[in-house]
């Protein structure tokens, strides 16, 4: 169910780029707490239906915007370079899946 932004937190909602079905749309919250309580829990969209295609992503900075960048196209060679599809980004690294909780991490 969609929850007012009274109890969300949210200060104010303005769309960004051009008129689209899938525009991108800023959030700006009442304080750092409500940001990262939101953000903790973005995982949960993509298990409704209604939800399944929204991604929320925390502000960066230009640097930022950079490195993710990079790594993401680091994380697309290598499951296309690989059979094995589970490669996940994992405190600023591309690892495979389950080597970031165990920290077990190798080169490849």
């Amino acid at each position: 169910a969609v929850v007012s932004t009274q109890s969300t937190g949210v200060k104010g909602l303005a769309r960004r780029g051009r008129r689209d079905v899938d525009q991108p749309m800023k959030v700006a919250m009442r304080s750092r707490g409500s940001a990262t309580a939101l953000l903790s829990k973005r995982s949960q969209l993509k298990d409704t239906a209604k939800f399944s295609r929204v991604y929320i992503a925390p502000d960066r900075t230009l640097i930022q915007r950079e490195s993710q960048r990079r790594l993401v196209e680091e994380l697309k060679e290598k499951r296309t370079g690989s059979q094995e599809k589970r490669y996940v980004i994992w405190r600023f690294k591309v690892v495979k899946r389950g080597e970031e909780i165990t920290g077990a991490v190798t080169e490849n």
